[in-house]
């Protein structure tokens, strides 16, 4: 007969077993719909070969055998695989060459998928879409509207790798990781067509801008650029008026690719408390006078058209996105300022509602923001 101490171990080992297969089976049956894209900033190109989403089960593609992303980064996409049904993602497998670095990297991460399923059991709050559902022609379903139907993965250089989860005007940053870099990956892996050393050629004279090319030379590629675009900042926004004038939504992006959507059934809307975000770009507020006249603005936190037009004529914009965002007067009125204070996002529109000027403001400092492009329109 076992003695005690054989029995008691047996019975953690059998527990133990029973509630990994419980775990297993829950996740196999669990299924929730979602695509997954891969994009990176396009002035730095990244290609990447045999990357993907793996679930328990199976796995998500990020391009084909081998592509070289789109952008800009954090960007999803429209092509979709299947019916769109999918378990849970437990790791990204990704494999990418930097083009503009002319190095390899590669590495498994594990993601944090209990959040993501939280998130992709969150239904829309939008509403027009809260509670409804609609006739799905990828899957032949009806669907409620949820909101997050998109995993996203960001190549960067350095090796970095950031993860979103995305949806109609949502997106939020899950996970951020640093790929290994690997020396010596065959490279028929990445094209069939000449040779590593053709193809930084090829680069240098027709792909790569000036500011990329010079930083090549330099050796003063921006590899912490995009950590830069991810620090927080404690902040909030408020619109002003002088006819009785309140919000009724209000739609941000953030220079992370975060976006974020506040609607009239959040009643936070115009009592916005300070959160931790990343610098804004885009702003639309949507608001209504005591008349109930409704109006809309769209504001570019900066100063070129090709960027207010790119919302609009994305066909005919090369560039969606600033070199640099640092270069913006939004990055550099926040970074001005006291980071460890909170920082408001003023809209002030005049008596006709046909103005809207945008103020950042800390305590008793105001910095009225010039170099930007607003639109207002009835709504």
């Amino acid at each position: 007969m076992d003695n005690p101490i054989k029995q008691l171990i047996k019975i953690i080992l059998f527990i133990t077993w029973s509630i990994n297969l419980t775990s297993c089976q829950y996740f196999t049956m669990k299924e929730y719909k979602y695509d997954a894209y891969a994009s990176c900033d396009k002035q730095y190109q990244i290609t990447v070969y045999s990357s993907s989403f793996h679930t328990p089960n199976g796995f998500l593609p990020l391009v084909g055998p081998t592509g070289t992303l789109g952008g800009p980064w954090g960007s999803g996409g429209s092509d979709v695989v299947g019916d769109g049904f999918n378990e849970v993602p437990k790791d990204l497998r990704i494999h990418f060459y930097s083009e503009t670095e002319d190095k390899f990297y590669e590495s498994t991460f594990d993601l944090p998928s209990e959040e993501i399923e939280k998130l992709l059991q969150e239904e829309s709050t939008d509403p027009l879409r809260q509670g409804k559902t609609f006739d799905d022609s990828q899957s032949g379903k009806v669907l409620k509207y949820m909101k997050y139907d998109q995993i996203i993965a960001g190549v960067s250089l350095g090796g970095e790798v950031t993860v979103w989860m995305a949806g109609m005007r949502e997106q939020k940053l899950i996970a951020t990781y640093y790929a290994k870099e690997v020396p010596n990956v065959k490279w028929e892996n990445i094209s069939e067509y000449g040779t590593r050393e053709e193809n930084m050629q090829d680069n240098m004279n027709t792909i790569f801008s000036e500011r990329v090319k010079q930083e090549i030379k330099n050796k003063t590629l921006p590899y912490k650029l995009w950590q830069t675009y991810k620090e927080k900042y404690n902040w909030s926004f408020k619109l002003t008026g002088t006819n009785g004038e309140k919000l009724n939504e209000m739609y941000f992006k953030m220079i992370n690719a975060e976006e974020e959507s506040i609607y009239s059934n959040n009643p936070l809307l115009n009592n916005d408390p300070y959160q931790s975000r990343a610098i804004p770009y885009n702003l639309e507020p949507r608001w209504q006078d005591a008349s109930g006249q409704k109006y809309v603005a769209d504001i570019m936190l900066r100063e070129d058209i090709k960027y207010y037009l790119n919302k609009y004529h994305s066909e005919i914009i090369k560039d969606q996105n600033p070199q640099d965002f640092q270069e913006e007067e939004i990055f550099k009125a926040f970074n001005s300022l006291d980071k460890n204070k909170p920082i408001e996002i003023l809209f002030k529109v005049n008596g006709s509602n046909k103005e809207c000027k945008v103020i950042v403001k800390q305590e008793n400092k105001e910095i009225p923001l010039t170099k930007i492009i607003v639109r207002v329109f009835k709504d």
